[in-house]
């Protein structure tokens, strides 16, 4: 799903895609300005997981009754200052947990568009994605 934030309500759009319900899981990588989007966002009973804060890393005036009320579990990381010994374990955690969760196709990664290794500095000028917050992923792909 993808909500534009100059035209649409990001937290009514996921409301409105999940029945009122909200998600079960948000990985965040975008902190403080959002903050108050995805607390609204997040289902009763489910996870935020921060690990960036592209958006700030204040938050004026968090009423902690709503995450009680809520239930939310809330877990935060970075990796940044990670060594490169635990990159490598998470890596291969990743790869022996959630790989065969994609041969089996319970889950999927949707590519939206694939840009030449030359223009990775510049999705923002496609007009679809415009208006959109971005974040960048490089993925490399080893044989």
């Amino acid at each position: 799903m993808f909500a534009s934030i100059k035209e649409q309500s990001f937290e009514e759009e996921v409301l409105k895609a999940t029945n009122n319900q909200g998600v079960d899981v948000i990985l965040d990588f975008i902190g403080a300005s959002y903050w108050e989007k995805n607390l609204k966002s997040l289902k009763t009973d489910g996870r935020w997981i921060m690990i960036g804060i592209l958006g700030g890393s204040e938050v004026n005036k968090v009423n902690l009754m709503e995450i009680l009320q809520k239930r939310v579990q809330l877990k935060a990381t970075l990796l940044t200052p990670r060594n490169d010994e635990y990159k490598k374990e998470l890596t291969k955690e990743f790869v022996q947990n959630a790989m065969p969760l994609f041969d089996q196709n319970k889950i999927k990664a949707i590519v939206d568009q694939v840009f030449r290794f030359e223009d990775i500095q510049n999705p923002h000028k496609v007009p679809k994605y415009q208006d959109l917050i971005w974040t960048r992923f490089l993925v490399h792909i080893f044989v």
